[in-house]
């Protein structure tokens, strides 16, 4: 009889933690600034160009959409550079990652490889 109570409750406390878990808002991949190198480019399809009109596939071979503000049109003018963007990265519940760029600079020497 015992036993089946610490079963039950060792049951509810797992079934309670993954509720919890699956349930947490999207959060902030990081509390402060990063600083990501990488290649600007402009969607082809316009269904994906209507929600991210700039994309930024990063060194790190993340691909990072770039949050709709001034600085995205700003980005638009950049298309296929090698840029050195600062902001900040959420990511939403799908494990996407958005930018909001607070400084950028267009860099001059590509990397190898790209």
């Amino acid at each position: 009889m015992i036993k089946l109570k610490k079963n039950l409750i060792v049951r509810v406390l797992f079934v309670s933690l993954i509720i919890s878990l699956v349930s947490v808002a999207p959060l902030s991949a990081t509390s402060g600034e990063v600083e990501i190198t990488g290649v600007v480019f402009l969607p082809e399809s316009p269904d994906v160009a209507d929600e991210y009109p700039v994309l930024l596939a990063g060194e790190d071979g993340e691909m990072y959409a770039v949050s709709i503000d001034g600085k995205c049109v700003e980005l638009m003018n950049h298309e296929n550079k090698f840029v050195k963007v600062i902001g900040t990265v959420a990511i939403n519940k799908n494990g996407g990652k958005t930018i909001t760029v607070k400084h950028y600079e267009v860099l001059k020497d590509l990397p190898q490889g790209l």
